[in-house]
């Protein structure tokens, strides 16, 4: 026979801890919490990206590509961003979609916040594949600075933010020695080699070495 059992004390606590942890928050820690994202702390602020790195600090890769710095942009709303694009000279707005776990979806690239404040944020670039995201992520950060930060804590100057650290210069550096050394280990330079023609100078020299004999050539007729 099935008889009830009294709810204790003890277990009303344990009941009411549970149901507090199942309810749902709107905004996003941003320390990895499955919750809808919101971006209504930062609405209206302007963000610059100044750094652009992959996951061991370094702004180049193992092909000697480097990770520039591109994007300024802000979030109007949960549903749209502002992002400045370099051709148009202007900002365009772009939707937004939220997803769970800090990711979003704005200007047909997939991303994820990491951290968020007024004066800075990171994101990550994912790698989207057909119809399915990789939500590990590539790996790769952007590093952003509110406008407002770098007007009065940096006094406009980002100009060593966006420059390659130290660590870009030895790794680069360390690419080239072995380049040097084996062809087959050379990579992209971030000013690739000009090639050019020559064939115009070599006319134009021709031109002038032959000028003379014409000459001679007609004060001979002449003679």
């Amino acid at each position: 026979m099935l008889t009830a059992k009294p709810i204790t004390k003890l277990t009303c606590i344990v009941l009411t801890l549970f149901c507090l942890g199942c309810k749902h928050r709107n905004i996003v820690k941003h320390n990895g919490e499955k919750d809808l994202i919101s971006f209504k702390p930062v609405f209206g602020i302007s963000y610059t990206e100044i750094a652009r790195r992959t996951q061991n600090g370094l702004s180049f890769n193992h092909f000697g590509y480097q990770l520039e710095p591109q994007w300024k942009m802000q979030f109007v709303s949960n549903d749209s961003t502002s992002i400045y694009s370099p051709t148009k000279k202007q900002f365009i707005k772009f939707p937004l979609t939220r997803g769970y776990d800090s990711i979003f979806n704005t200007a047909r690239t997939w991303l994820k916040v990491k951290t968020m404040t007024k004066d800075s944020m990171i994101i990550e670039l994912l790698n989207a594949y057909a119809d399915s995201v990789d939500t590990r992520g590539a790996k790769v950060y952007m590093v952003f600075y509110a406008d407002d930060y770098i007007k009065n804590i940096l006094r406009g100057d980002i100009s060593l933010c966006k420059s390659p650290s130290r660590r870009d210069s030895v790794y680069i550096q360390r690419l080239t020695t072995a380049a040097d050394k084996d062809f087959e280990k050379g990579f992209a330079a971030r000013q690739p080699v000009e090639l050019r023609s020559k064939a115009h100078q070599l006319l134009s020299a021709n031109a002038i070495q032959s000028q003379p004999c014409s000459i001679t050539s007609t004060l001979l007729m002449i003679t």
